[in-house]
């Protein structure tokens, strides 16, 4: 029970959704572009850039609708099977940890749903804005790899907290049945305190990282503008793109950290309903 074996079970249907999700991706890559080819191609006095943007829009609706519809479906017969495993499991007779596990084991399905495409997004969002920025201004990359560098230190650096405050948490939440049954007022109110101690530790945790990458990201959108502002060889068009380029990779470095630390979750999670499933 864990993200990789779900995979292994389902693996095709799931490389299905994961396929159309990389397709969609790597349209979405192309916006900045487009938008700048429609700015230039306006201010040329000719539609060609304009349809190139319209027919971009309709590709990516297209492809996000067959996706959703497709996911939802998908992902709630996984769980359904799934949490059915762990309802049956009758070795395992105590009703508070089984709750628990039926509501983390959603946990790992709503991943796959909902956090993977999200990553797959990022990623190739990101290699594929940082190939872009390449062909575009080779400075603007230099110190793209450079932020991406010190993000990475600050999630690695932290990883260990993250690690120990998910299995308080979680360790926490497993009892929360059997302290609710037991209609004991002190009793559940510890139980709540304890349990947003470790919430709040977590969100602290991720404040003073956002903060530090949010730092990162704002010097490199000023220093980019400045760099690309003062080539007067570009045109307004080039200049738009890379500007939006460069936000773009910012959204998706930004995001990438969020998965990392959900990722380190999970795998908690994964060996508690292990353990769970092994009694």
């Amino acid at each position: 029970m864990s993200l990789l074996e779900i995979y292994k079970r389902h693996r095709f249907k799931i490389s299905i959704t994961v396929g159309v999700v990389v397709l969609e991706s790597i349209l979405m890559i192309l916006f900045p572009l487009c938008i700048g080819r429609a700015i230039q191609s306006v201010l040329d006095s000719n539609i060609n850039g304009i349809l190139e943007l319209i027919a971009l829009c309709l590709l990516v609706l297209i492809f996000g609708a067959i996706r959703r519809y497709y996911d939802t479906r998908l992902y709630a017969r996984i769980y359904r099977k799934l949490a059915m495993k762990v309802v049956d499991k009758k070795e395992q007779k105590n009703t508070s940890s089984k709750v628990a596990h039926v509501n983390l084991l959603g946990e790992l399905v709503e991943f796959f749903e909902n956090s993977l495409p999200e990553i797959i997004t990022s990623i190739i969002g990101l290699v594929g804005t940082l190939v872009i920025i390449f062909t575009l201004n080779i400075t603007v990359l230099g110190i793209c790899l450079a932020v991406i560098v010190g993000i990475m230190l600050v999630y690695l650096l932290s990883s260990k907290k993250t690690l120990r405050y998910n299995y308080g948490y979680n360790s926490e939440l497993e009892r929360q049945v059997d302290i609710l049954s037991r209609e004991h007022k002190d009793q559940s109110a510890l139980h709540f305190k304890r349990l947003m101690k470790w919430n709040i530790k977590l969100s602290d945790l991720e404040t003073f990282n956002f903060s530090i990458v949010w730092v990162l990201l704002a010097a490199l959108l000023v220093s980019s503008i400045k760099l690309v502002g003062r080539d007067g060889a570009l045109q307004f068009g080039i200049i738009f793109s890379i500007i939006m380029y460069v936000f773009q990779f910012m959204e998706s470095t930004i995001s990438l950290p969020y998965y990392y630390q959900q990722v380190l979750r999970l795998k908690d999670i994964s060996s508690r309903l292990n353990k769970g499933l092994s009694l």
